[in-house]
C-alpha cells in the first residue's frame, strides 16, 4: 500500500503531526530505514516490537518500519506494574531511536 502510494503520489503529504510534514518518498525511504535499523538490532519477522512514543511523525515511522519488517505491535503495557515489553524479556532494546 505504502509502496504503491509512493509511486502514484511521491510528493504529496503522506503524514503530519503539528507543523512537521513528511511527503510520502520521504516516508517510505524513513520507514524501510527503521526497517532496517529493527533487522540489525536482531528483530526477526515475527518478533515483537515495542514502540513508547508519543504521538508523532516518528511513531508513524516506526510503526510502519515494523510493518516492514513483519513485526507484530503488542498492545501498550506502560504503567501496568510487574509488566516489561517481550523485547527486553528478551534482551533487546525497548526503543529503536532514529539517529538525528
Amino acid at each position: 500500500m505504502l509502496r504503491a502510494s509512493t509511486l502514484a503520489q511521491p510528493d504529496r503529504t503522506a503524514v503530519s503531526c503539528g507543523t512537521e510534514r513528511l511527503t510520502f518518498r520521504q516516508f517510505r525511504q524513513r520507514s524501510t530505514t527503521m526497517a532496517g535499523h529493527l533487522r540489525r538490532l536482531g528483530a526477526a519477522p515475527d518478533d515483537p516490537v515495542g514502540i513508547f512514543m508519543e504521538p508523532s511523525v516518528d511513531l508513524m515511522v516506526s510503526v510502519w518500519g515494523c510493518a516492514a519488517r513483519r513485526c507484530p505491535l503488542p498492545a501498550a503495557v506502560a504503567g501496568v506494574p510487574g509488566r516489561t515489553s517481550p523485547l527486553h524479556d528478551r534482551g533487546l532494546p525497548d526503543q529503536a531511536h532514529r539517529d538525528r
